[in-house]
């Protein structure tokens, strides 16, 4: 009985220790003025007003 908890034990702390493969390729990154113009076209489409 002791031996099959030491092996249960053994076995959950391992189960927690999974490989993370490293980032092979970057994430898209989406540029901000690209970000900055859609919401001021979405902020003019609801009738928004402002000055820059």
């Amino acid at each position: 009985m002791k031996l099959s908890l030491s092996v249960l034990a053994l076995s959950l702390a391992l189960a927690g220790c999974a490989s993370i493969p490293p980032d092979t390729q970057p994430l898209p990154q989406q540029d901000l003025a690209t970000i900055q113009l859609a919401a001021d076209i979405h902020l003019a489409s609801e009738g928004w007003r402002w000055t820059s």
